[in-house]
């Protein structure tokens, strides 16, 4: 075991704990896949409104217009913006 790893105090995991870690396999959410969405368009300077138009697209039970789209978009843009 590496030495950082006990000098920080953690336990070492369980062989019951390593087992079901290799059996499963973690995915996103439908809110984690739109945020990724978001903000891997945002990271390509995609315009708000072409991401939104986007957003809908793929996530048309989730918002009733491009609008309602948009506005969440913005608010991601304002909270992950430089």
């Amino acid at each position: 075991m590496p030495q950082a790893f006990r000098a920080g105090g953690a336990r070492e995991p369980s062989p019951w704990a390593l087992a079901q870690s290799r059996e499963l396999l973690d995915t996103l959410n439908e809110d984690g896949r739109l945020h990724a969405l978001v903000l891997t368009k945002m990271s390509d300077r995609v315009p708000l409104e072409e991401i939104a138009r986007e957003v809908l697209a793929q996530f048309p039970d989730r918002f009733e217009t491009w609008e309602n789209a948009f506005d969440h978009v913005a608010v991601l843009s304002s909270r992950y913006s430089r």
